[in-house]
């Protein structure tokens, strides 16, 4: 009976390092600066933080997408294989969703902010798998 118990705590622990070693993934995802569009032609580089619901920002090709929004401008394939699971890169183009994290493909864009800080799709899994973590299998031990 202890030999069941212990091999249950053995494998609790290990999904629950393999759900650690997962977070870390997903906090690696996200860009910490962006480039966020300033006036006519500027831009600027700013931390991801530092970004609000409205701004406009650049995103070029290869780069991570910094933060959840809808492209305004342009339009381009966007890898979304580590957030979604989706396996062939997605056509967005104006009007369409982006989430921080993804990966933009062959052209540059211009997306505007919609969702920032615990907002982001992210930010939200993130959540989930913390809590995920945080709860136990309830267990009955029935002498």
């Amino acid at each position: 009976m202890i030999d069941v118990m212990l091999l249950g705590h053995w494998i609790e622990m290990k999904s629950v390092m393999g759900a650690s070693r997962a977070l870390e993934s997903l906090v690696e995802l996200m860009p910490s600066e962006a480039h966020r569009v300033t006036g006519e032609a500027g831009i600027e580089d700013v931390p991801v933080n530092e970004l609000k619901a409205g701004d406009r920002v650049l995103v070029k090709p290869g780069e991570k997408i910094p933060i959840d929004g809808d492209i305004v401008e342009g339009r381009s394939t966007i890898n979304e294989a580590m957030l979604t699971g989706e396996s062939k890169p997605v056509e967005k183009e104006e009007g369409d969703q982006v989430i921080g994290g993804s990966i933009n493909g062959e052209s540059a864009f211009t997306m505007e902010v919609k969702k920032t800080g615990e907002e982001t799709y992210l930010s939200q899994v993130i959540e989930m798998v913390k809590k995920a973590q945080g709860s136990r299998s309830c267990r009955r031990h029935d002498g």
